[in-house]
């Protein structure tokens, strides 16, 4: 299977999301799918070697916050799919996407204690 992590943050600076997807890249790779990660960074890494698309270059940020705009958004502008039977892996065929959406609320979710935490 092609897997595609995607993350807002920095890759080049390790932090929690980035070491998240750091393990499931791993973990994915090891059971034999073929994994890329796109995310944008402020350095060259070459440890991923073609693991990794870089997304851009993001702006100075204390604390390896999101990219963002000035405006608070963080978009793709653009995302292609394609997809392959694993036994012709090259019949590539792309695949349309009808529709997309996003949204920067956050579901409340159990924290420590048992107690509804939406901060974090």
């Amino acid at each position: 299977m092609k897997i595609a992590l995607v993350s807002p943050y920095d890759f080049a600076h390790p932090g929690g999301v980035v070491n998240h997807i750091s393990c499931l890249e791993q973990q994915f790779t090891r059971l034999g799918h073929e994994v890329k990660i796109l995310a944008p960074s402020s350095k060259a890494l070459h440890t991923l070697g073609d693991r990794f698309i870089r997304i851009g270059s993001p702006p100075p940020r204390p604390g390896n916050g999101p990219c963002r705009a000035k405006n608070g958004n963080f978009s793709l502008s653009r995302v292609s799919v394609a997809v392959a039977p694993t036994t012709q892996p090259a019949a590539t065929q792309p695949v349309a996407i009808a529709s997309a959406s996003a949204s920067a609320r956050r579901a409340a979710h159990a924290g420590r204690g048992g107690r509804q935490d939406s901060s974090g």
